[in-house]
């Protein structure tokens, strides 16, 4: 079987669109979380949280939560590589957040 030129490069397509669309797709969940936090839960006497903090809880959820691909015919080892990635770009996205704290 010839391999496909997705197959050559390594990284499919769509996955490098995903990756490239995670961190704002994931900035935007946590200005929601933020929004619907400030109009519910400040009322009531829960501390008063930044849009940053949100955005490391948004984050901290997501890695607890994390769930594996069901199987999907690749090697082990491409699912494991597949896995420390996301939760590195994970990572690398709260170290932005954190970052955002101090301004």
């Amino acid at each position: 079987m010839i391999p496909t030129n997705e197959e050559r490069d390594g990284i499919p397509k769509g996955s490098l669109a995903a990756i490239i669309l995670l961190v704002p797709a994931n900035a935007y969940s946590a200005f929601i979380v933020y929004k619907l936090y400030g109009w519910f839960a400040v009322p009531i006497g829960a501390p008063i949280l930044g849009w940053a903090h949100i955005w490391g809880l948004v984050i901290l959820l997501e890695v607890l939560t994390l769930r594996p691909a069901p199987a999907s015919g690749k090697p082990p080892l491409t699912l494991l590589l597949i896995g420390i990635g996301t939760v590195t770009i994970m990572f690398l996205t709260g170290w932005l957040a954190h970052g955002l704290m101090t301004l």
